[in-house]
């Protein structure tokens, strides 16, 4: 199960208020498989409460930033 499919089962079966995550990825509008039906994009990590969605390809310092901005 990758963690996409966690993100949707934890939404199913638990309140996702008391559970805090975020998307860390590779996928992204431009490099989308075309296989995938659901779009994971910044809005549907929104819709099931994710805390942030970060792209891999950022530099590190924006994800070390964004991951500080989280933790404080």
């Amino acid at each position: 199960m990758d963690g996409i499919d966690t993100a949707i089962e934890l939404a199913k079966n638990f309140n996702l208020n008391e559970v805090k995550f975020i998307f860390l990825t590779n996928y992204g509008e431009d490099n989308w498989p075309q296989e995938i039906s659901l779009r994971i994009d910044e809005n549907f990590a929104k819709q099931i409460g994710a805390l942030a969605y970060i792209r891999k390809q950022q530099p590190l310092e924006n994800i070390i930033e964004t991951l500080n901005k989280l933790l404080e």
